[in-house]
């Protein structure tokens, strides 16, 4: 049986019901911002680079490789533990 490309494209273990929701803002964030500043210098290029960049972020849960963890290093606790992503076990 042969695997298709999106098959070989997609990461289960970041989406669906894994998504970590800050890492998905934190890369549609940033797949704006390129989509912008490629559509300033030539309007297709944005939105093909916006519509690329979303794909992404829809099959692989991330644009950005590596934002599971940085966000977990980065964000504040109360940022990570309003979606329920606190690294804190809390108390026993």
């Amino acid at each position: 049986m042969s695997v298709g490309l999106l098959d070989r494209v997609r990461r289960p273990e970041y989406t669906g019901e894994n998504r970590c929701t800050p890492c998905t803002a934190v890369n549609v964030v940033i797949a704006g911002a390129l989509g912008v500043a490629l559509g300033v210098v030539w309007l297709p290029l944005g939105v093909a680079a916006a519509a690329l960049s979303v794909a992404a972020i829809y099959l692989r849960g991330y644009l950005v490789p590596g934002t599971p963890t940085i966000t977990k290093r980065y964000f504040p606790e109360w940022v990570l533990a309003y979606f329920d992503k606190t690294s804190d076990p809390g108390p026993a």
